[in-house]
């Protein structure tokens, strides 16, 4: 394989594998850990003029997954069960985003809710329920579908590194294995005793025993 394609091959293997570990971060149960609170934080987004400005913000982590939530509170409603009795209702507003990936996050979830109603935001691809395996179903019943550009960029480079160093090291044993059974190192064609490859073209050199090997070179 010439050594541009091989890079190409590794790079969309860099990408599949970001994609895949993050999506099976997503899907794994884990063991969840809150890490921070803080209050009176603004929220990540725009949002309606209407959405209250006192915001708690909360980071909540697993291995390689992290579900970050800016919540308020709004105001509360009577709301009439009977002659004399009533129920306050209080409305919460919610933006949250759930962010998976290793080494960094590179695929993220969001969704936004003002009560019991969702707003469109929530982008993910469902999960069949067979396959869900976590109480956090809001969350696993679909996987992350945003990529986040600085996470999956990095996370791209290191896989597509180590798939590149995989193809090499592939590519040095089957010509390897090619040499020693005196086989054209590019086409794998029978050279033993010649001096060209009749399939391909391309050179040999004589091994120290005497019989032709193939070059590294093929004739323009």
């Amino acid at each position: 394989m010439p050594q541009r394609s091989r890079i190409i091959v590794a790079l969309l293997l860099g990408a599949v594998l970001s994609v895949i570990t993050a999506w099976s971060s997503a899907w794994h149960k884990g063991t969840l850990t809150i890490r921070s609170r803080t209050s009176n934080t603004p929220w990540p987004v725009k949002v309606p003029a209407d959405w209250p400005n006192d915001v708690n913000y909360s980071v909540v982590t697993s291995f390689a997954k992290q579900i970050r939530t800016w919540t308020a509170q709004g105001p509360s409603n009577n709301v009439t069960t009977g002659p004399r009795s009533y129920a306050k209702t209080v409305r919460f507003y919610n933006y949250m985003s759930l962010e998976t990936g290793w080494p960094l996050p590179c695929m993220q979830r969001i969704r936004a809710s003002k009560g019991l109603d969702l707003w469109p935001w929530e982008r993910g691809l469902s999960v069949p329920m067979s396959l869900q395996r976590t109480n956090w179903d809001e969350w696993t019943s679909r996987l992350p579908l945003m990529p986040i550009p600085a996470g999956f960029a990095i996370n791209t480079s290191l896989y597509g590194t180590l798939s590149w160093c995989g193809l090499t090291a592939l590519a040095w044993l089957i010509r390897k294995n090619r040499r020693r059974r005196q086989l054209c190192i590019a086409c794998a064609y029978p050279i033993a005793g010649l001096a060209t490859c009749p399939e391909c073209g391309l050179h040999v050199s004589p091994t120290p025993n005497g019989s032709p090997a193939p070059a590294a070179t093929i004739p323009a």
